[in-house]
């Protein structure tokens, strides 16, 4: 009996989480542009793509490692957006989305800090794309430092 009453308490409580961990998915424009807002080359479309992503459950989560590999690109560049295109003939260099959209999608498949499977670093092609554009690298920049 007492296993029974255990067994129907856990059943409830799951019930009870699940219901209240349902995806957000506004589906709109206006929810879109809020997600997007602060990205500032890269769009969940993108992220969706390359990721192999069908659906808007995961939107908002997409969002926020979409922003975040941005942060990171521009941290290891050490050049704000504005510095880039400026440096580029106001054009966003394709391999800089390139980059930062292999970062998103990694960290998307990999949600965890370790795993028991042996995995191979994607920084290796990160670090390709980003690094002719890290500060001090540009072919004009010879002489400074």
């Amino acid at each position: 009996m007492g296993s029974q009453r255990a067994s129907l308490f856990f059943c409830e409580s799951f019930d009870k989480l699940r219901n209240r961990r349902k995806p957000y998915t506004d589906t709109s424009k206006a929810n879109r542009s809020k997600i997007e807002k602060y990205m500032k080359f890269l769009s969940l479309e993108l992220i969706k793509m390359q990721s192999r992503i069908d659906g808007n459950d995961e939107d908002t989560y997409l969002g926020m490692l979409g922003e975040a590999a941005e942060r990171k690109l521009f941290n290891d560049t050490q050049r704000t957006y504005d510095e880039i295109k400026e440096a580029n003939n106001d054009e966003w260099p394709t391999d800089l989305t390139l980059a930062a959209l292999l970062l998103t999608s990694h960290w998307y498949k990999n949600r965890e800090d370790a795993s028991n499977v042996s995995m191979y670093l994607v920084p290796n092609a990160y670090e390709a794309l980003y690094m002719p554009y890290r500060k001090g690298t540009y072919s004009s920049e010879e002489g400074e430092e």
